[in-house]
C-alpha cells in the first residue's frame, strides 16, 4: 500500500508538469523539488566549490546558503511568504523543507480550481525570490520588499491569464482584491 507520503512525492511532480506556468518554470520547480538548484551547499556537496569559498548566504551573509534558507527560511523571504499570505487572511505552519511547503499547497481548497491558483501563486512566489536572490547575488541588486511583492503580484497575474482562459481580470483588479480572484 501507498502511504500518504508516497501519493504526494508521486502526484507532486505529475502537479509540476500540470500547472499553468511556462514550461522553464516548470523545470525549475522540477529542480526545487529534487533540490537540484546551484546553492552553495549543493555545489559544495558536489565538490563544485573550492575550499576557500565564502559559504554564506548572499542575501543575509550570516548563514550559509541553502534552498530551504534562500526561499523561506532567511527573515526577510519568510517575511514576503507572511505578507503574501495576508492577502487571503491566510496562516499556516512553515515546515522545514521548501518541499514540504510545496506538499502544503496541494490540497488547500476542495476545489480543484482553487487548488491550481494556489500552486501557481506559490510558484510565483518562489520563481521571483529565486530570481532576486540571484539580482542581488550577481547583478549587486538590493532586496526591496515593496518591488518583490509588486513582482509576485505581477508574475502570478500574467501566468494566470496566460495559461487559464477562464481568468479574464486585468492586471489592477488582481492587484486590488488578489483573494476574490483565487477564490471564484
Amino acid at each position: 500500500t501507498n502511504s500518504l507520503t508516497d501519493i504526494l512525492h508521486n502526484s507532486k511532480f505529475s502537479l509540476i508538469w500540470n500547472l499553468h506556468i511556462p514550461p522553464k518554470v516548470s523545470v525549475f520547480f522540477w529542480r526545487i523539488l529534487r533540490s537540484a538548484l546551484p546553492t552553495i551547499d549543493n555545489l559544495k556537496k558536489r565538490s563544485i566549490l573550492v575550499p576557500n569559498y565564502d559559504y554564506m548566504c548572499p542575501l543575509c551573509g550570516v548563514d550559509e546558503e541553502s534552498l530551504d534558507h534562500v526561499l523561506l527560511w532567511y527573515d526577510a523571504i519568510w517575511c514576503i511568504w507572511l505578507e503574501c499570505y495576508s492577502w487571503f487572511n491566510f496562516s499556516m505552519a512553515f515546515p522545514e523543507s521548501i518541499q514540504q511547503h510545496f506538499c502544503q499547497h496541494v490540497l488547500i481548497s476542495s476545489s480543484m480550481d482553487e487548488n491550481s491558483k494556489w500552486r501557481v501563486l506559490w510558484c510565483a512566489i518562489s520563481w521571483v525570490l529565486w530570481n532576486w536572490r540571484n539580482n542581488i547575488t550577481f547583478r549587486d541588486k538590493v532586496f526591496y520588499k515593496d518591488k518583490i511583492l509588486h513582482d509576485i503580484l505581477y508574475q502570478s497575474w500574467s501566468w494566470l491569464r496566460a495559461f487559464d482562459k477562464k481568468f479574464c481580470y486585468s492586471f489592477l483588479q488582481w492587484e486590488a482584491n488578489t483573494v476574490e480572484f483565487i477564490i471564484d
